[in-house]
Order: C-alpha cells, then sequence, then structure tokens
C-alpha cells in the first residue's frame, strides 16, 4: 500500500492522505530527474483513475488560479518504486498553495519528517497524516475548476490551514514504544525560513482543530 487518500468529491480536495516510513518506502531506488526523459516532457501531473471523471481534478484544474499543485504525499517521500513515485502525482494528491508557502515553508516541515522516516534507528514505523483544511470555516477560498472536463460550476477549496499528525512505533525494551507530534501551519508566505516548532500542537489539539480522530485503532490510554 503507498498511500490513502479520503476524497471530498463536492470540495474537489481531500479530507485527509496517510501513508507509512518504513524499511522498504523509505529506500531512494527512484530519481525523479527520470520523468524529464518521458513522452509527455517531465510532467507527470495526472487524474486519479480511482476517482470518476466528474468528481475529480486533472492536471489542468488550477490553471489560471495563481496557485501551485502541492504535493500532500511529497513526490521526494516516494523514491522506493517508478510506480510508488508517479502515483504522489495523482491530483488526488495535490492541494492548491501559494508559491512561496509550498516551496519555501511547507517544504522545509516536510524535509524535517522526511529525514524522521528514513532514518531506521529513530523508527520501526512512522506512520503520518497529512492534508489542507476544508471545513467550511477553515477554507481560505474557491478557485473555478479550469479542467477540460470540469462541470459546470465546480469549485476547488483552497484550505485556510495545513496539517500533519506523526506516530512513531518502535520496537524498545520488548515492546512497542509510541511518541507523536502534530503540527498546524497557516497556509500564507512566511517571508524567510520559517521556526517549525511555532507550528506544533499535540494531537488532542489537531483533533479538535480538524474534527479527525487520528490514530483511531490505537489504544486511548496510549
Amino acid at each position: 500500500l503507498n498511500f490513502v487518500v479520503d476524497w471530498h468529491k463536492d470540495k474537489l480536495h481531500s479530507r485527509w492522505i496517510a501513508f507509512q516510513f518504513t524499511n522498504t518506502t523509505a529506500a531512494q531506488n527512484w530519481n525523479r530527474n527520470n520523468w524529464d526523459n518521458t513522452e509527455w516532457g517531465g510532467d507527470p501531473f495526472q487524474p486519479d483513475p480511482l476517482i470518476p471523471a466528474n468528481e475529480r481534478t486533472d492536471q489542468y484544474s488550477y490553471k489560471g488560479s495563481g496557485y501551485n499543485r502541492g504535493h500532500l504525499l511529497a513526490s521526494a517521500d516516494r523514491l522506493f518504486s517508478k510506480e510508488g513515485n508517479e502515483q504522489t502525482f495523482y491530483m488526488s494528491n495535490m492541494s492548491p498553495q501559494q508559491g512561496r508557502f509550498n516551496s519555501d515553508d511547507w517544504s522545509d516541515l516536510e524535509n524535517l519528517v522526511r529525514n524522521w522516516g528514513r532514518n531506521s534507528s529513530f523508527r520501526d514505523t512512522l506512520f503520518v497524516v497529512k492534508g489542507g483544511t476544508i471545513r467550511d470555516n477553515q477554507i481560505l477560498k474557491y478557485i473555478n475548476n479550469a479542467s477540460y472536463d470540469a462541470v459546470e460550476g465546480q469549485k476547488i477549496a483552497v484550505p485556510k490551514y495545513y496539517f500533519m499528525a506523526l506516530l512513531c512505533k518502535k520496537y524498545t525494551g520488548r515492546q512497542n514504544t509510541y511518541k507523536a507530534i502534530g503540527f498546524w501551519v497557516e497556509h500564507k508566505s512566511y517571508g524567510g525560513k520559517p521556526i517549525l516548532s511555532t507550528w506544533v500542537v499535540s494531537i488532542d489539539q489537531l483533533e479538535e482543530h480538524t474534527g479527525i480522530d487520528f490514530f483511531c485503532n490505537l489504544n486511548d490510554n496510549i
């Protein structure tokens, strides 16, 4: 399993995406520069084939909006195989992000999490849930769906906040141990290197912000 998406067909945006870093998925066997040599000229963005055409976005949906096609599961987090990396370019894994936020701010947090995920001494499994907010009071604006196959009047939600919930499982002292951290990030340009610690929240706080019950299969006492 590469990753999971909870898709909201009316807001044309995911509620969340979830994936794991393990020794298998943390491997680096694929070079993303290889996309430059493909017949489509290095643009691997594509519609998610598991979502009906009238309920999904495609590679043209954000055209003219001023927003980037921002990965939620980062492409650099999935280099264990060509197919695994290709699936991160499904538009169901994209969110309309401001350019500076996407490339300068959110990416700093992604790099931190990636370093944890690729460190086998840190984790046996690092569970990650990420997303942009699409509650009615947590939407920055809506943009027109510029897809060639768009339904008339379809609009795409632009999140006002982004979040991550991380759970690290490590077998230590003859038992599984757990640690967790949350991040709650306003969607804006931070004008330089952000202080990531200012985004930290507890998982309980993140659940209050998002309405999502994270890691629901874990015993409540843990």
